[in-house]
């Protein structure tokens, strides 16, 4: 039986998109957790992906998906301020409508989340996808545990099986969600007869029939925590907690906003630092400052005042200079070798022009004794 066909996909709009966590999420998803097949970024800037497939280090393939941004009116906007915000999101309903279908399993995750599990990602994989069955009914892999809301910062949807949940999740969607976690759970509610309040249940009954249409997903991604600081000397990825014990991180590490804004830039700045090549520092906006805290504050809204992929241009003269360094290494050694083979032929073609010069003589020689 051939394996299915999966990918990853990310969805990167508006002011997130021309951040650099796209370029830190796929980097740590293939160098950290070792994945060697295929991502989606699914964008309204497209440009600031070009590097993209070019950066991929023959590891599958980054492929850049444009989509066109949803539309507000100043009247929405103005009665709900994160209305544009969770429009973005809701951008996941139509995953398998924009992801080619040839794909039978999309794994989201969100463009904010690094991967912090080495070599984590085959595993994942295998537990979720390969070696697990997906019943009749059953429309996504999440996180959503007993007595908890839904969690979806990542997760599993799988093609002919998911289709129905997404376009109810869809149709629940309201001009006052400022959450597309809102939608979600009413879509499930309403397939179960439950109410609002019993959305966060602990009834284990409940909880057992939500799962034949949220299945579990395991080691997913968990929010970055203050109190697990990344151990000082060590770069293998490992966590130390409090009491001084060593804790494996999940193989999902999502390090949103309001992370950055809670435990500050130094601190995401240290963790970032053990897991991303070439760690430019810029993961979180510094709120020390006016300006900066001003501008986190309109991103949280989906609003960025910048129109540019500013923070990525630095990195694409990091990867520009590298591929001159390349480019001149290569024609250096190219000039090199040229220079040997010339040697090399001049020497033979010299020791043959001696060797015809000593049979001529001594032949010249012979003749006349």
């Amino acid at each position: 039986m051939a394996a299915p066909k999966i990918t990853f996909a990310l969805i990167a709009f508006g002011p997130s998109a021309l951040r650099p966590y796209v370029d830190y999420a796929v980097a740590t998803l293939r160098k950290v957790g070792g994945y060697d097949g295929d991502v989606h970024v699914l964008t309204d800037h497209p440009e600031c992906y070009d590097y993209a497939a070019e950066n991929a280090q023959g590891k599958g393939q980054t492929n850049v998906l444009e989509i066109a941004p949803p539309e507000t009116s100043l009247e929405q906007n103005i009665r709900n301020p994160k209305y544009k915000r969770t429009l973005f999101r809701m951008i996941k309903t139509d995953l398998l409508k924009l992801v080619p279908e040839e794909y039978e399993y999309i794994v989201f995750i969100d463009s904010d989340i690094v991967t912090t599990q080495e070599g984590c990602v085959g595993d994942f994989l295998q537990r979720n996808i390969i070696d697990t069955t997906w019943p009749e009914g059953m429309g996504i892999r999440a996180k959503w545990n007993c007595g908890l809301f839904v969690h979806l910062g990542s997760f599993i949807l799988r093609r002919g099986y998911s289709e129905k949940l997404l376009q109810q999740w869809r149709d629940m969607f309201t001009e006052d969600d400022f959450l597309d976690r809102i939608s979600f759970m009413k879509a499930v509610g309403e397939r179960l007869g439950i109410t609002q309040d019993e959305w966060n249940t602990e009834d284990a009954d409940i909880c057992e029939r939500r799962a034949h249409i949220v299945g579990s997903i395991e080691n997913s991604d968990s929010f970055l925590q203050a109190e697990s600081l990344p151990v000082p000397d060590d770069h293998n990825g490992h966590f130390v907690s409090k009491n001084g014990a060593f804790v494996t991180p999940t193989c999902f590490t999502h390090i949103s906003g309001a992370r950055c804004e809670a435990y500050g830039k130094p601190y995401v700045d240290d963790v970032l630092e053990r897991f991303v090549d070439k760690y430019e520092y810029d993961f979180c906006r510094d709120t020390t400052s006016w300006r900066e805290y001003f501008m986190f504050k309109l991103e949280r809204l989906g609003v960025s005042m910048e129109e540019t992929c500013v923070h990525r241009s630095s990195r694409a003269a990091i990867i520009e200079q590298e591929n001159q360094m390349i480019v001149k290494w290569m024609g250096l050694f190219t000039l090199v070798g040229v220079a040997l083979i010339a040697c090399l032929y001049w020497g033979v073609y010299k020791r043959i022009s001696n060797a015809r010069s000593r049979r001529t003589q001594w032949a010249g020689g012979g003749k006349k004794g």
